[in-house]
């Protein structure tokens, strides 16, 4: 069986020359498009069928069948690569993808063909636009005219953002916590003194209360010392010590010591760096909060309101009085910044209605309710009561 393992660079590159390298004892060639190197293709031949993913049909159940991976050559073939490349980084800006492979198996003789359940296989992320609610853009415009923007800390999240969404976790950490002793820290570097700071600030410790209760579990589930503290519902000063101690490892930590970190191995920082993500985030929130000044509401209003963006919207709806017997219906008009219904829209409605609602008819009890765009008849809510 032929195994082809294609690995993609994050930016294409350029050789002046290239012939095929061994490799692991089998090669590796480069992938070309209009003469730039996009990534790179490893093969091996006359590898053992078993080493294809099987495929574990299970029909009785949801999902109708499981493939199981069985490549044992893949995690060598990764690692060697991401070897190489740090050779390379050393001189060069160039980055490969090696946690997004395509995997192809590729039979040599007929009982191969027989052998082998699936043929390609490919890891990695799909690439979804990402959603941003169009007044958050409004107002951020807005704000930027009025007061001075959240740059420090803004540039700090983004970095940190996109170290975590590479599955970079050490650098994602190195990045948030930077913003936290930014912001927090009081110019202390020592460690003693850096933890007494955080944990005096008042701010600081609602922070780190805000961000372990709503924290976000990590995929992996290899426990790490970070994950067994927090499983273990610590208190906010124990969280601090630890996050200050990691600074130690992944800011000063030398290579020479017993337990240096590794570059590979930073599936062990992914709670570290999902728990100060969570606290950087908190931090940038705050510094965005212009953006939601009464004075941007009412500008953003006029400015849908002069520009036409004006949806005109009306919610049916029945309710019981307790002295009667009998439903009673009632209709209101609302409008609302926009040219077309979205959820937000929808939320801010129901939300806005129930509150009239509770305003106007404090003792009735509500039945249910509907709401439709009175220009296109879409719905953009309906809910019943069930008590």
């Amino acid at each position: 069986m032929l195994i082809r393992y294609t690995f993609k660079l994050r930016d294409p590159i350029m050789f002046e020359d290239f012939w095929p390298i061994p490799i692991m004892g089998g090669r590796l060639r480069a992938l070309k498009k209009n003469n730039r190197v996009t990534g790179f293709l490893v093969e091996f031949e006359k590898q053992d069928p078993n080493l294809s993913p099987s495929l574990n049909q299970t029909p009785e159940a949801e999902v109708k069948a499981h493939i199981v991976g069985r490549d044992k050559l893949l995690p060598f073939v990764k690692f060697q690569i991401e070897e190489a490349f740090s050779f390379l980084q050393c001189y060069f800006n160039v980055e490969i993808i090696s946690n997004e492979v395509e995997t192809e198996y590729i039979a040599e003789t007929e009982e191969e063909k027989r052998q082998i359940q699936v043929m390609s296989f490919k890891t990695g992320k799909s690439d979804i636009d990402q959603i941003v609610p169009f007044d958050i853009f409004a107002r951020a415009v807005m704000a930027a005219e009025k007061a001075p923007s959240p740059a420090f800390e803004s540039s700090f999240l983004h970095m940190a953002r996109a170290e975590l969404l590479r599955e970079r976790y050490i650098d994602s950490f190195r990045y948030s916590f930077l913003l936290i002793e930014s912001v927090y820290g009081g110019g202390k570097f020592k460690s003693s003194q850096l933890k007494q700071e955080l944990k005096e600030n008042p701010d600081f410790v609602k922070v780190v209360t805000d961000a372990i209760s709503d924290r976000i579990k990590p995929k992996n589930r290899k426990q790490c010392d970070t994950e067994r503290l927090l499983s273990t519902n610590a208190q906010v000063e124990a969280v601090i010590d630890h996050i200050v101690d990691k600074r130690g490892l992944y800011f000063h930590g030398n290579a020479r010591r017993k337990n240096p970190w590794r570059p590979d191995q930073q599936e062990e920082a992914e709670s570290l760096s999902l728990l100060t993500f969570a606290m950087a985030n908190l931090i940038a929130v705050e510094a965005a909060k212009p953006m939601f000044d009464d004075a941007l509401v009412e500008r953003y209003n006029k400015a849908a309101k002069d520009a036409g963006a004006i949806m005109k919207t009306r919610i049916h709806f029945r309710f019981k009085d307790p002295t009667e017997s009998f439903d009673r219906e009632g209709q209101v008009e609302m409008n609302v910044p926009g040219t077309v219904p979205t959820a937000k829209q929808a939320v801010y409605l129901a939300n806005t209605f129930l509150q009239y609602f509770n305003n106007q008819l404090p003792t009735a009890d509500l039945v249910s309710a509907t709401c439709v765009d009175v220009g296109s008849d879409a719905q953009l809510f309906t809910f019943q009561v069930k008590v």
